[in-house]
């Protein structure tokens, strides 16, 4: 055979793409290269089959040349052969013509004529030989998958999971070919192939088959009728309308989607003309003019070539190119183009930015192809030739052969089995994974470089949500929320980015926690992921997915106890604790602790594994605890979610032993120094600092006092009720010398095991629930103190049998326990204890069982404006004293606290059935919150035992309304400044003083104080602006925010600091407090009686314009016992002394105690 003529033969008898290209740059022979990949400089004939890929036809064969002029005439040959084939098919469907079309608006549109012709509908022909379209006819359901399915060019069947569709049925293969593609919907058994369809279900199949993503629709509110839309058809829709595919109707201004209409033939195929764009179903170098715009392409066959030409918007080789060689020449895809199809796919000088490749065949780039971003999710193999490159390579195909001799910028490495023969710039290979580069296997990293030293983490305030990180370089995290867990590729981020709702950037800095607030929690706490990325220059990291896991609290199930240098940490469940030593005793953000962390050295922090049934302990360095004085606590979960950091104070608190919670309502402690414990309820475990405390404790709405003598171990009862809301306590002992000492943090919220505590109900019965099954153990007590779980045991031991008893209980059952009322004569208490199945003993309850029976009162105490008001059985006196504790107290009991030297008290005759009242001790009410009367019947001596059952009134909550300042206010002691904020704009009214007489109660005696205050003035100021104010040595500072004509409560600022007057002259005084209880004149005005806290003596000093005008009357006191000092005549005093104030001043032992202001004379 002639060796010339057997090229012809062998190409013409191949199956597979031939094409012309431009003349051999030089005479001569073309070697082959049967690697498949071309030499870069040559132009020839080339051919291409699905069995020899690539392989150039040869110029020399057998030594023999083929000479061009012959060569031409054989191309000349072929070109003719293919052209007239071309043009027989093209004409035969032109010549078909439809009788029913003119004028319709699908075929002036263009939709009818460009769909016909790529043989996806053709007509019915009627029988005098014309042909009709028939527009407007409704379509079926299975008319319009086979529509789809021509379209899209699919091939590939399934078997069909319907009852109703026969082998033997015209649309069979149909809905085959859709169930291989697995876009149909879950129709059930059947699937109705000749029923009509509706808009919303073509919608939904045609976004199923295109897989569009579920995160990127459109609002509802976009249509009116959105409510119509079937629901589970509606995410289709949205998504749908997002990609332009449809856009609904207006309506008289509304817009519309119709989604139960039945679509028309017409209506059907414009959804799918808009869709695919432009078709190509065979080799062109240009595109249709009758397609739906020039962004969107489909590909529908292969063996083919198309050439010269940009593709934009949406670019699909569908599953119709399954066989034979797809080549692109000269081509530029600026949109992204995604291969389905499982045929071989060859870029020859061609750009692309987004490629991904999920089809199953081979992916090529030949002669200065680039790709931007290639994803490659499916293939048998990937060619990268010579003078080629993919600069960002994902890889998730499993078992991805990678030929070629070209370039690969960053590769990321997610699947198995990956043999490349070329080594990536930079690459990532999945953990747990390994990959073969240039016959090297590599696990890991190229550099090992990870985008993160640390797992980053998303923690929340509770109002807005906060992304945490810690690069391993410097440069900027970009990051979104979503509900997928899917991460898209290192290319594909970008794209995910732009189109997600909620997007974060943060500048990073390598070395440190950088954290930023993202949103509102409102807005992003239904998200279940964010994804994350750092980007550095044009570096891009692999995508991280963090969890969004907000845990509530701190993950404790009790606040961290320190004893000696040995601190127990108790977490709530399974996780990781992180702890440091530091100087700051201030609240932390999971960030601040983070930063905190990575600070401290290696010796001032540690880690431990937590689970919710065994305490960890951490052994504590005493130098350290001494140097730094809190140690900063934070939990994380097993999902790598954080809760909130908790400050524990460690350092120098001025006690001995304690403070700890005895039992409910109990606080035990032995202090160190003499002084006054402040304490605040709160529902944070943190611990402020030092110099914050007070400001804490003035904004706090439940608070107290006690006063504290040193070496002396004592008690102090709190509301359990106050503890039910707010489970901590923050207590700080300030010092006879003033000083504040370290703040301490208690759980008060005690377990007593009850869900319901023991109550009277009614005379002679006590009520109650448990949570749990087990025994519940009471006896009769005369103790007003509750007991310790070993009180209790002991108690009831040594208690006589009828005074003692216990009862089985099941859970969330009532319970009454019947008590003797004749025993609570002589033990008014009952202390009740609850043990569960496993005979754990919980915290004791004791239940005070007298109730108006034995208090004396006809009607019990209330309060009345400025008064509490009562009426008694019988003749007599009512007692009162101020107190912090609301717990019982014994009749034996009330007069020693009475007559203590400490007590504010008070006392009133009354007569039987007779309404009486005592006026409220603003003074008193300032450091306590209750009042406890007692009845002593007439003709009773005041000390002795004929008291009837205390009554104890909550004088505070009584009282209390709403209180709000309007301000924020914050001492800071190294600038002495106090900075004040605003709420709303409006003026602020300011005094500064030092002295707690000065300070208003409410509103009225804020206006007199203001008005007779030396240097009291008023400022401006504007919402959320804050202002700074100096107050020098005042102690004291008081504002009051008038906005829209209120007047809002008084604010007090106590800077701990003051020594003098409120004009600036100095008193002399050496302490901090006044040292004198109960002061009250008399309404004559002519004498004032008190209690000293100490011996000494008192002098009654007039001041006038800043100066000590004269001394009078000075007396001797002891400590307790109450004294009087006359007052000089007022009526003469009055124009000699006009402006004067007057005060008491108490000097003891050396010290000169701060003036008590009286009043002033006007």
């Amino acid at each position: 055979m002639n060796p010339k003529k057997r090229i012809f033969s062998s190409f013409f008898r191949s199956a597979g793409t031939f094409f012309l290209f431009r003349r051999l740059k030089e005479r001569g022979a073309v070697r082959r290269n049967w690697n498949g990949f071309p030499l870069a400089n040559r132009r020839g004939l080339w051919y291409n089959s699905s069995i020899m890929p690539y392989c150039p036809c040869l110029i020399r064969i057998n030594s023999t040349e083929v000479h061009m002029k012959h060569f031409k005439r054989i191309l000349s040959l072929l070109l003719a052969v293919m052209m007239t084939l071309s043009m027989a098919a093209v004409v035969g469907a032109a010549n078909v013509s439809f009788t029913d079309v003119s004028g319709h608006w699908a075929w002036t549109g263009g939709q009818i004529p460009y769909l016909v012709s790529k043989n996806v509908l053709n007509g019915y022909k009627q029988s005098d030989g014309t042909y009709t379209f028939q527009p407007d006819g409704q379509v079926t359901r299975a008319e319009f998958v086979k529509m789809l399915d021509e379209t899209f060019g699919l091939k590939a069947t399934a078997a069909v999971p319907f009852t109703d569709v026969a082998s033997t049925d015209w649309f069979a293969p149909y809905f085959g070919k859709a169930a291989a593609q697995g876009y149909l919907l879950n129709y059930g058994k059947t699937v109705s192939p000749n029923g009509k369809l509706t808009r919303e279900e073509a919608i939904s199949l045609l976004v199923r088959y295109i897989g569009l993503s579920a995160d990127k629709q459109e609002s509802p509110s976009y249509f009116s009728d959105y409510a119509s839309i079937s629901e589970n058809y509606r995410n289709y829709i949205m998504e749908a309308v997002y990609a332009g595919l449809t856009d609904g109707y207006t309506d008289s201004g509304a817009r519309t989607f119709q989604p139960k209409r039945v679509l028309t033939r017409a209506e059907a195929l414009t959804i799918l003309y808009r869709a695919a764009g432009a078709i190509f179903t065979g080799t062109t170098s240009k595109r249709d003019t009758g397609a739906a715009g020039e962004n969107n392409t489909f590909v529908t066959a292969g063996s083919t070539v198309i050439s010269d030409l940009n593709f934009y918007g949406r670019n699909i080789v569908s599953e119709g190119a399954d066989a034979g060689a797809l080549t692109f020449m000269n081509c530029k895809f600026i949109g992204p183009l995604t291969i389905r199809g499982g045929g071989d796919v060859i870029f020859y000088n061609c750009t692309a930015t987004d490629v991904t490749v999920k089809g199953g065949g081979n992916f090529s780039l030949l002669d200065r192809s680039s790709v931007s971003n290639l994803t490659v999710e499916k293939a048998a193999e990937l060619g990268v030739n010579s003078n080629t490159s993919v600069a960002n390579l994902t890889v998730s195909s499993t078992g991805l052969t990678i030929r070629g001799d070209g370039a690969i910028g960053d590769a990321s490495i997610l699947a198995g089995g990956v043999v490349s023969s070329i080594t990536p710039a930079t690459f990532t290979v999945a953990p747990g994974l390994s990959a073969v580069f240039a016959g090297n296997a590599v696990t890991g990293s190229s550099s090992d470089l990870i985008s993160f030293e640390t797992e980053p983490f998303v923690f929340s305030d509770g109002l807005n949500s906060y992304l945490a990180v810690n690069p391993s370089v410097s440069g900027t995290v970009y990051a979104y929320y979503t509900n997928s867990e899917v991460l898209p590729s290192v290319s594909d981020f970008d794209a995910e980015y732009e189109m997600a709702t909620y997007t974060v950037r943060l500048n990073a800095d390598s070395g440190a926690w950088n954290y930023a607030s993202t949103q509102t929690m409102a807005t992003v706490g239904g998200y279940r992921y964010m994804v994350l990325q750092l980007q550095q220059e044009s570096r891009r990291y692999r995508p991280v997915l963090v969890r969004c896991s907000y845990p509530d609290g701190n993950g404790m199930s009790s606040i961290p106890t320190l004893t000696g240098t040995s601190m127990s940490v108790k977490a709530a469940q399974t996780g990781t604790l992180l702890w440091y030593y530091t100087d700051n005793g201030s609240k932390l953000t999971a960030g601040e602790f983070m930063n905190g962390y990575l600070k401290a050295g290696a010796n001032l922090r540690g880690t431990g594994s937590v689970n919710g049934t065994f305490a960890f302990t951490i052994a504590l360095d005493n130098a350290r605890m001494t140097s730094y004085g809190y140690v900063a606590l934070m939990i994380r979960n097993s999902e790598n979610g954080y809760y909130a950091p908790v400050t524990v104070s460690v350092g120098y608190n001025g006690f001995t032993s304690g403070p700890e919670v005895k039992t409910a309502g109990t606080i035990r402690y032995t202090a160190r120094e003499s002084g006054t414990l402040y304490y605040y309820f709160t529902d944070t475990g943190n611990s402020p600092a030092t110099e914050k405390f007070q400001s804490e404790y003035n904004a706090a709405r439940n608070q107290g006092t006690t006063d504290v003598r040193a070496n002396i171990e004592s008690e102090f009862k709190f509301d359990t009720a106050t503890a039910s809301r707010y489970p901590y306590m923050v207590l700080a002992l300030k010092n006879s010398s003033g000083t504040w000492l370290q703040p301490v943090v208690l759980e008060v919220s005690v377990d007593t095991g009850f869900d319901t505590d023991p109550a009277i109900r009614s005379e002679g019965e006590i009520r109650f629930y448990t949570r749990e099954g087990g025994t519940v153990k009471y006896y009769y007590t005369s103790s007003a103190s509750a007991p310790t779980v070993e009180e209790f045991n002991k108690n009831y031991t040594s208690s006589p049998s009828q005074y003692r008893d216990s009862m089985r209980v099941s859970r969330s059952t009532a319970y009454v326990i019947n008590y003797y009322v004749q025993y609570a004569s002589t033990r008014p208490y009952m202390a009740i204890m609850y043990t569960d199945g496993d005979n754990k003993d919980y915290s004791p309850v004791l239940v005070e069982l007298q109730n108006t029976t034995g208090t004396g009162f006809l009607i019990n105490p209330y309060v009345d404006g400025n008064e509490i008001r009562f009426t008694t059985k019988k003749d007599g006196q009512v007692l009162l004293f101020y107190t912090t504790s609301s717990s019982p107290m014994a009749a034996d009991d009330f007069y020693a606290e009475y007559s203590s030297s400490y007590t504010y008290r008070d006392s009133v005759t009354v007569r039987a059935n007779v309404s009486a009242s005592i006026t409220i001790d603003a003074a008193a009410l300032r450091l306590n919150r209750y009042a406890v009367l007692a009845f002593l019947p007439e003709g009773s001596q005041a000390n002795s035992r004929d008291y009837s059952y205390p009554y104890i009134l909550d004088v505070k909550a009584a009282q209390e309304e709403i209180r709000e300042t309007g301000l924020n206010a914050a001492y800071d002691k190294d600038a002495k400044v106090i900075l004040l904020t605003s709420q709303y704009t409006g003026t602020v009214y300011y005094y500064y003083t030092n002295y707690e007489s000065d300070l208003p109660l409410e509103n009225s005696s804020f206006d007199s104080n203001y008005r007779s205050a030396s240097g009291a003035t008023n400022v401006s100021v504007r919402a959320g602006t804050p202002k700074a104010f100096e107050p020098g040595e005042y102690r004291y500072a008081v504002f009051c925010l008038r906005y829209e004509n209120k007047y809002y409560l008084p604010c007090i600022i106590d800077t701990g600091t003051g020594r003098e007057y409120s004009n600036g002259i100095n008193d002399g005084s050496t302490m901090n407090r006044t040292g004198l209880l109960s002061v009250q004149v008399n309404s004559n005005m002519t004498e004032v009686t008190f209690i000293p806290e100490v011996s000494g003596s008192v002098a009654l000093l007039i001041v006038q314009d800043g100066f000590i005008s004269n001394t009078y009357n000075t007396v001797t006191v002891k400590t307790g016992e109450p004294a009087t000092i006359k007052i000089p005549n007022l009526d003469f005093l009055a124009f000699l002394l006009s402006g004067g104030t007057y005060y008491l001043q108490l000097t003891s032992g050396g010290e000169v105690y701060q003036a008590y202001k009286l009043f002033t004379v006007n």
